[in-house]
């Protein structure tokens, strides 16, 4: 575990003081000390093993929520940038709580509404990581808090040459969430995702790599993906479907192959394992 240097608070949600207990000044008081520390978890051989990362490596944002039951009673938000980004110290009033911790790469601060219900800018789901835990605070305390990860990454790499005409790749996927449950560990909803992706130059010589996410709704889910090939005008130039897309919580699952030339039946797939040195599993199809 990584020690860090305690700092005040960010950024907070505003939350009234009928919902904020640590505003009460006649009940006994403790101070708490968040300190965040995470991991990847890679096969090897038949032993698993923990590799240790430091939270700066995976996340550029961390959100953080205390609730009392029902109650929200704090909530603070930090970025990359802030000092002691990764550690938290406040004071509440003795008694017994549930820490919900959510750090990721969006753009913007996840909304912790309640432990089962935690969403993101414009409902876009990137590489995410959180913890959900239970404390009695009876005296000061620290609290070492282990994040793990709560998507599936699906990887699209296109072998051959982007034609010229093709400047952006948009994927629509479904079977999917973008609302996360940390009690649970899964999604919560069911979403209908869409992201889009430029064609760079290089692309148009070598290929491209796509990545996207989801928070899978059991440990072993399906997505449907739809991938299209779109034009400066906007218009479809290919389209390809990917109908039963095998994914798992904390796991890679990749097609490759040439994506604007001919390909295989897609009941012909070749399915094969390799390690993968951040993700806990790769799973590896050709198209």
């Amino acid at each position: 575990m990584m020690g860090m240097i305690c700092v005040c608070v960010i950024s907070c949600e505003k939350i009234s003081v009928g919902e904020d207990s640590s505003l009460i000044d006649n009940v006994e008081k403790a101070k708490v000390k968040l300190r965040i520390s995470m991991y990847t978890q890679t096969p090897l051989e038949t032993v698993s093993r923990r590799v240790k990362v430091s939270v700066k490596d995976a996340c550029t944002r961390i959100s953080y929520a205390i609730f009392e039951g029902e109650n929200k009673i704090k909530a603070v938000n930090q970025a990359i940038d802030d000092d002691g980004f990764g550690t938290l110290s406040f004071t509440l009033p003795l008694g017994t709580y549930q820490l919900v911790v959510v750090g990721h790469q969006g753009l913007g601060n996840a909304t912790i509404s309640s432990p089962q219900k935690i969403t993101f800018a414009n409902n876009k789901c990137t590489d995410t990581f959180y913890a959900y835990q239970e404390f009695s605070l009876t005296e000061d305390t620290e609290i070492d808090v282990l994040l793990k990860r709560a998507v599936a990454l699906f990887r699209l790499v296109v072998e051959d040459e982007f034609p010229a005409i093709v400047t952006d790749m948009k994927f629509y996927y479904t079977g999917g969430s973008s609302t996360f449950d940390a009690v649970s560990g899964y999604g919560c909803v069911n979403s209908k995702q869409t992201e889009y992706r430029d064609v760079t130059e290089k692309m148009r010589q070598s290929g491209g790599m796509f990545d996207l996410y989801t928070f899978p709704h059991k440990e072993k889910d399906t997505l449907k993906m739809i991938v299209t090939a779109l034009t400066s005008s906007d218009e479809t130039y290919l389209e390809r479907t990917f109908p039963t897309i095998p994914v798992e919580v904390n796991s890679v699952t990749q097609y490759a192959g040439t994506f604007f030339g001919s390909s295989t039946d897609e009941g012909d797939l070749d399915l094969h394992f390799e390690v993968d040195t951040t993700w806990v599993q790769y799973s590896k199809y050709h198209y």
